[in-house]
């Protein structure tokens, strides 16, 4: 009878301790969601408005999963695609990042080091240019910034989502 007993109070240790880890999971799960739900606004596809008048450069971001963005960023001259990128966003609880795959080869991460809910500045001090890449919400449209290794470049962008 007390093995039974003691095996009794393990299984139900067992099973709490289980209940408590998948409350905890499912805690972080939805702060996660919640902290990339701050910026759906960046969402859609984007036109800028301050380029040179012989390019048209265009942004597009969608939600892959609850926790990661992703999109392309490319500029057209004269019919041609003259630049490309991928590019992709994931939130962490410790840790949020900005990947770009781009016109040089393989991947270049940035870590999340300044965020509001209108705001999202990522840094890499290892990238030669750029080493800041910042997305703020604004009245107009947003606005998306490189800067840090060389001359600061704001890209004025307007919504062009239907």
């Amino acid at each position: 009878m007390k093995k039974i007993i003691i095996l009794a109070f393990i299984f139900s240790s067992l099973l709490s301790c289980m209940i408590a880890r998948q409350e905890i999971i499912n805690s972080d799960l939805s702060r996660l969601k919640a902290k990339a739900d701050q910026y759906t606004w960046l969402l859609g596809s984007w036109t800028r408005t301050n380029g040179s008048q012989d390019n048209h450069t265009m942004e597009h971001w969608s939600r892959e999963t609850e926790y990661t963005y992703v999109g392309y960023a490319y500029t057209v001259q004269a019919g041609d695609t003259i630049f490309f990128e991928d590019l992709a966003m994931t939130f962490g609880l410790k840790k949020s990042e900005y990947v770009v795959s781009g016109p040089n080869e393989g991947l270049t991460t940035f870590e999340l080091i300044n965020f509001s809910k209108t705001t999202l500045e990522f840094h890499n001090q290892f990238n030669e240019y750029p080493q800041t890449i910042s997305y703020n919400k604004t009245l107009e449209g947003m606005h998306a910034t490189i800067s840090g290794g060389g001359p600061v470049v704001t890209f004025e962008y307007k919504s062009s989502s239907n």
